[in-house]
């Protein structure tokens, strides 16, 4: 994928992600287009396209949240890393099942930095609600993941075969 498709992509991910995303809220969350797509193009892109693009959404998102101001660049920038050095430590992120778990591990944390950050303004939320919530965004971004993926292989015209690509290396 080029940086221009990843730039264009990047755009369109951040105003679905502040205008759409919020007024459709499946389950009572906002799913994390933002997160899965950086976690997608950084599994694709060079390592300096893919950490400007996580900067440059984190920074965009932040500027739309009105709180906790730096929490999403920082985080995005950290996964982008995260998944750049697992494509240089050799890991087959074409792989659903790798990429589902760092999506998964992803929406965890960041959620877990969102809940710290509320503890200190002493916000108070039953541990049952917390958790409800987090599992409706993990399934709403497990199933972003999938959409996204078959588009950003589209773009790449890759096969369908490939698009579905789920198991282990193939010989």
């Amino acid at each position: 994928m080029s940086l221009t498709k990843g730039l264009i992509i990047a755009a369109l991910v951040v105003w679905l992600q502040l205008s759409t995303l919020p007024a459709l809220r499946p389950f009572g969350v906002v799913p994390n287009l933002a997160l899965v797509a950086v976690i997608l193009l950084a599994a694709r892109l060079p390592l300096t396209s893919s950490l400007g693009l996580a900067v440059g959404v984190g920074w965009l998102l932040d500027l739309g949240s009105g709180s906790d101001y730096g929490l999403r660049t920082t985080f995005y920038l950290l996964a982008a890393l995260a998944v750049a050095m697992l494509r240089q430590f050799g890991s087959d992120l074409e792989n659903l099942s790798l990429v589902a778990s760092i999506v998964v591990t992803a929406t965890v944390l960041l959620n877990l930095a969102i809940l710290a950050n509320l503890a200190l303004l002493h916000v108070n939320l039953p541990l049952g609600y917390i958790a409800e919530k987090m599992a409706a965004e993990i399934a709403c971004n497990l199933v972003l993941l999938v959409i996204v993926r078959w588009i950003f292989n589209a773009l790449a015209g890759r096969t369908t075969e490939m698009a579905l690509h789920i198991g282990g290396r193939r010989g």
